[in-house]
Protein backbone atom coordinates (compact mmCIF):
# COMPACT_ATOMS: atom_id res chain seq x y z
CA UNK A 1 0.00 0.00 0.00
CA UNK A 2 2.87 2.49 0.64
CA UNK A 3 4.29 1.92 -2.79
CA UNK A 4 0.71 2.56 -4.09
CA UNK A 5 0.49 5.78 -2.04
CA UNK A 6 3.91 6.83 -3.74
CA UNK A 7 3.25 6.16 -6.92
CA UNK A 8 0.55 8.05 -6.81
CA UNK A 9 2.16 10.81 -5.08
CA UNK A 10 4.41 10.82 -7.92
CA UNK A 11 1.98 10.80 -10.37
CA UNK A 12 -0.12 13.28 -9.57
CA UNK A 13 3.64 15.77 -9.55
CA UNK A 14 4.22 14.51 -13.14
CA UNK A 15 0.67 15.08 -13.93
CA UNK A 16 0.92 18.60 -12.53
CA UNK A 17 4.48 19.51 -14.22
CA UNK A 18 3.38 18.56 -17.38
CA UNK A 19 0.18 20.82 -17.22
CA UNK A 20 1.95 23.41 -16.15
CA UNK A 21 4.35 22.70 -19.79
CA UNK A 22 0.96 22.68 -22.11
CA UNK A 23 -1.78 25.06 -20.13
CA UNK A 24 -2.43 28.40 -21.73
CA UNK A 25 -1.32 31.64 -19.38
CA UNK A 26 -4.46 31.56 -17.74
CA UNK A 27 -6.31 28.91 -16.97
CA UNK A 28 -9.85 28.13 -15.81
CA UNK A 29 -9.89 26.28 -11.99
CA UNK A 30 -13.36 26.59 -10.62
CA UNK A 31 -16.34 25.97 -12.92
CA UNK A 32 -20.18 26.93 -12.41
CA UNK A 33 -22.98 24.00 -12.52
CA UNK A 34 -23.01 23.31 -16.48
CA UNK A 35 -19.17 23.65 -16.29
CA UNK A 36 -18.59 26.83 -17.86
CA UNK A 37 -15.59 28.53 -16.22
CA UNK A 38 -16.27 30.92 -13.17
CA UNK A 39 -12.65 30.84 -11.56
CA UNK A 40 -9.52 31.82 -12.75
CA UNK A 41 -5.34 31.19 -12.04
CA UNK A 42 -2.10 31.80 -13.44
CA UNK A 43 -0.36 28.39 -14.84
CA UNK A 44 2.00 29.36 -12.26
CA UNK A 45 -0.57 29.69 -9.18
CA UNK A 46 -2.77 27.06 -10.67
CA UNK A 47 0.74 24.37 -9.90
CA UNK A 48 1.66 26.71 -6.97
CA UNK A 49 -1.95 25.69 -5.56
CA UNK A 50 -2.38 22.09 -6.62
CA UNK A 51 1.09 20.99 -5.31
CA UNK A 52 0.34 22.97 -1.71
CA UNK A 53 -2.97 21.38 -1.41
CA UNK A 54 -1.56 17.83 -2.25
CA UNK A 55 1.77 18.80 0.02
CA UNK A 56 -0.56 19.63 2.79
CA UNK A 57 -2.86 16.37 2.45
CA UNK A 58 0.87 14.18 2.28
CA UNK A 59 1.27 15.85 5.87
CA UNK A 60 -2.36 14.94 7.23
CA UNK A 61 -1.60 11.80 6.18
CA UNK A 62 2.03 11.42 7.59
CA UNK A 63 0.71 13.32 10.60
CA UNK A 64 -2.40 10.92 11.06
CA UNK A 65 -0.11 8.01 10.93
CA UNK A 66 2.35 8.85 13.23
CA UNK A 67 0.91 11.31 15.78
CA UNK A 68 -1.79 8.73 17.04
CA UNK A 69 0.72 6.89 19.37
CA UNK A 70 1.88 10.04 20.83
CA UNK A 71 -1.49 11.21 21.33
CA UNK A 72 -3.56 10.56 24.85
CA UNK A 73 -5.56 7.54 24.70
CA UNK A 74 -8.66 9.82 25.96
CA UNK A 75 -8.15 12.07 23.29
CA UNK A 76 -7.92 9.06 20.17
CA UNK A 77 -11.55 8.17 19.23
CA UNK A 78 -11.18 4.66 17.77
CA UNK A 79 -13.30 1.33 18.28
CA UNK A 80 -12.08 -0.84 20.60
CA UNK A 81 -9.21 1.70 21.89
CA UNK A 82 -8.53 0.14 25.19
CA UNK A 83 -8.23 -3.17 23.48
CA UNK A 84 -5.51 -1.81 21.04
CA UNK A 85 -3.41 0.17 23.14
CA UNK A 86 -3.19 -2.13 25.70
CA UNK A 87 0.89 -3.09 25.61
CA UNK A 88 0.42 -6.87 24.42
CA UNK A 89 -1.88 -5.50 21.44
CA UNK A 90 0.03 -2.10 20.41
CA UNK A 91 2.56 -3.75 17.68
CA UNK A 92 -0.74 -5.65 15.70
CA UNK A 93 -2.72 -1.55 15.90
CA UNK A 94 0.43 0.19 14.38
CA UNK A 95 0.10 -2.22 11.55
CA UNK A 96 -3.35 -2.00 10.79
CA UNK A 97 -3.29 1.39 11.77
CA UNK A 98 -0.03 2.00 9.26
CA UNK A 99 -2.67 0.35 6.10
CA UNK A 100 -5.40 2.52 6.57
CA UNK A 101 -3.43 5.81 7.01
CA UNK A 102 -1.75 4.78 3.84
CA UNK A 103 -5.79 3.68 2.03
CA UNK A 104 -6.61 7.04 3.15
CA UNK A 105 -3.58 8.59 1.11
CA UNK A 106 -4.35 6.56 -1.83
CA UNK A 107 -8.33 7.45 -1.60
CA UNK A 108 -7.17 11.57 -1.90
CA UNK A 109 -4.10 10.97 -4.39
CA UNK A 110 -6.41 9.22 -7.06
CA UNK A 111 -9.12 12.01 -6.72
CA UNK A 112 -6.53 14.74 -6.46
CA UNK A 113 -5.32 12.54 -9.67
CA UNK A 114 -8.90 12.04 -11.36
CA UNK A 115 -9.53 16.32 -10.55
CA UNK A 116 -6.34 17.12 -11.89
CA UNK A 117 -6.72 15.81 -15.24
CA UNK A 118 -10.37 16.69 -15.80
CA UNK A 119 -9.47 20.56 -15.10
CA UNK A 120 -6.37 20.00 -17.48
CA UNK A 121 -8.73 18.44 -20.08
CA UNK A 122 -11.34 21.25 -19.05
CA UNK A 123 -8.61 23.92 -20.08
CA UNK A 124 -7.94 22.44 -23.59
CA UNK A 125 -11.17 23.02 -25.10
CA UNK A 126 -12.02 26.18 -26.15
CA UNK A 127 -13.37 28.03 -24.75
CA UNK A 128 -12.85 25.98 -21.57
CA UNK A 129 -15.60 23.68 -20.25
CA UNK A 130 -15.66 20.90 -17.45
CA UNK A 131 -17.37 17.53 -18.21
CA UNK A 132 -19.57 17.70 -15.19
CA UNK A 133 -20.71 14.46 -15.57
CA UNK A 134 -17.33 12.99 -15.20
CA UNK A 135 -16.76 15.13 -12.55
CA UNK A 136 -19.81 14.15 -10.69
CA UNK A 137 -18.62 10.21 -11.18
CA UNK A 138 -15.44 10.69 -10.10
CA UNK A 139 -16.74 12.67 -6.88
CA UNK A 140 -19.29 10.04 -6.13
CA UNK A 141 -16.69 7.66 -6.76
CA UNK A 142 -14.54 9.42 -4.06
CA UNK A 143 -17.36 9.73 -1.46
CA UNK A 144 -18.12 6.20 -1.68
CA UNK A 145 -14.22 5.38 -1.19
CA UNK A 146 -14.08 7.57 1.60
CA UNK A 147 -17.42 5.94 3.50
CA UNK A 148 -15.94 2.17 2.74
CA UNK A 149 -12.53 3.73 4.18
CA UNK A 150 -14.42 4.33 7.45
CA UNK A 151 -16.50 1.39 7.02
CA UNK A 152 -12.55 -0.85 6.98
CA UNK A 153 -11.51 1.36 10.13
CA UNK A 154 -14.44 -0.22 12.21
CA UNK A 155 -13.65 -3.92 10.45
CA UNK A 156 -10.30 -3.53 10.81
CA UNK A 157 -9.71 -2.59 14.45
CA UNK A 158 -12.98 -5.11 15.74
CA UNK A 159 -11.66 -7.17 18.11
CA UNK A 160 -10.33 -10.23 17.13
CA UNK A 161 -11.87 -13.73 17.83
Amino acid sequence: MKRLYCLLIAANLLVDLLAYGMLPDTVATHFATGGAPNGWFTARGNLLFSLGIQGLFVFIVYAMRTTLLHTPKQLVNLPNKDYWFAEENLVGFVQRWEKLTYQFGCILMTFFLCLSLIVTAANFSTPPHLDTTLFVTVLICFLASIAYWIFSIYRTLRIPS
